[in-house]
């Protein structure tokens, strides 16, 4: 039995003046990874490391000024079904980012009133990975 009471020696006695054995150890353990792995994987944790995540963010910038666009509309949309459409501003620099992205093919397109919409197709394939998608708009009506 892995349970036993022990009178002897009470350096080896738990809280309540049983000894642990062997297996009641091996089975805590488990047990604690257990309840780790459902933690951080409800918590979204586990999948953004283990999973295919990367980042994705850029710049848009003005073909005539050469300067960076601020209010520029940004939409990241995934080629397969299910997966979420990210839609996001640049900010007062011309930079734009979306949260952590699954590895996929994305179609990213850039548009601001009085320039013309740019579209590209960006290939996100390595885990990790960070992506920069720049863009220069025409100024043109949109």
């Amino acid at each position: 039995m892995c349970v036993e009471r022990i009178r002897r020696d009470p350096a080896r006695m738990g809280s309540a003046g049983l000894r642990i054995g062997g297996r009641d150890k091996v089975k805590r353990a488990f047990f604690v990874l257990a309840v780790l792995c459902l933690c951080l994987t409800t918590t979204g944790c586990l999948e953004i490391y283990f999973g295919g995540y990367a980042s994705l963010s850029g710049m848009v910038y003005g073909q005539v000024e050469g300067q960076p666009l601020a209010g520029a509309a940004v939409e990241v949309k995934p080629r397969t079904a299910g997966y979420p459409t990210y839609a996001t501003v640049t900010n007062g620099s011309g930079a734009w980012s979306v949260p952590p992205v699954r590895l996929d093919r994305y179609d990213v397109t850039a548009s601001k009133q009085g320039y013309t919409t740019q579209n590209k197709t960006v290939d996100v394939g390595a885990r990790n990975g960070v992506f920069v998608v720049n863009f220069v708009l025409e100024a043109g009506e949109d």
